[in-house]
């Protein structure tokens, strides 16, 4: 995440297990998709990802499968991101 700005510590919030809802899936991503190509990908919504949260999900080789979980600031930024994209969000939206 070199090229990402980090956030400022008013959008750092103390985690408190199971209560917040801000992270997000994303799925059917191509399998050589970096973390560059999902802030990229989320555009705007990339500033409020909350730092060394982004996950890839790998195989058991250690190959990725095409899956990360990203977590951002606030359950509100999550849910704009789970919008449609006729509607701001990114549900629907292709990467490459």
């Amino acid at each position: 995440m070199s090229s990402h700005s980090q956030i400022s510590p008013a959008y750092q919030q103390p985690i408190t297990p199971g209560c917040i809802r801000n992270c997000i899936r994303l799925r059917g991503m191509p399998y050589s998709a970096t973390v560059e190509d999902i802030m990229n990908f989320l555009g705007e919504l990339s500033l409020y990802i909350l730092p060394n949260s982004s996950h890839m999900v790998l195989n058991q080789q250690g190959r990725p499968l095409g899956d990360a979980f990203i977590q951002l600031c606030s359950p509100e930024k999550a849910g704009i991101a789970g919008l449609d994209v006729s509607k701001g969000g990114c549900h629907k939206k292709h990467m490459g």
